[in-house]
């Protein structure tokens, strides 16, 4: 059985459909971005970042990144709301990664997230 309007709370009957399918998508956007928790619990648990990457912590950061230009560009608030949590969760993320890595570890990650800046910054430099 479908959802009437009258089912949803106050706050999601009064919006209209592009409403609701972005309250929506930044509330499940925000559920993927806490995934990054477990990771860091299990790297925070064995003290270790053994068998735990940090790709997918710096992928998401760029990902974020060039989501948020476009938001900005756009001017959705929706968009830049849920990609600001996005980088402020990958830095932090990135941060207790960082703090359980070995130093040749550390290294590597220090480079990787340079190359990564400078790409984020070539890109959005050029994108105005």
């Amino acid at each position: 059985m479908l959802l009437k309007q009258s089912d949803l709370p106050a706050f999601l009957s009064d919006m209209n459909g592009v409403e609701f399918l972005s309250w929506v998508a930044t509330v499940t956007t925000i559920g993927v971005f806490l995934a990054g928790w477990r990771m860091c619990a299990q790297i925070r648990r064995q003290c270790s970042t053994q068998n735990v990457i940090y790709f997918p912590f710096v992928a998401c950061w760029l990902n974020c990144v060039f989501w948020l230009k476009y938001g900005v560009l756009l001017g959705d608030p929706a968009m830049i709301f849920v990609n600001i949590i996005g980088i402020v969760f990958q830095i932090v993320y990135l941060f207790i990664y960082y703090q359980y890595a070995s130093d040749e570890l550390k290294a590597e990650i220090v480079r990787n997230c340079v190359l990564c800046f400078l790409l984020a910054f070539a890109v959005l430099g050029y994108v105005r």
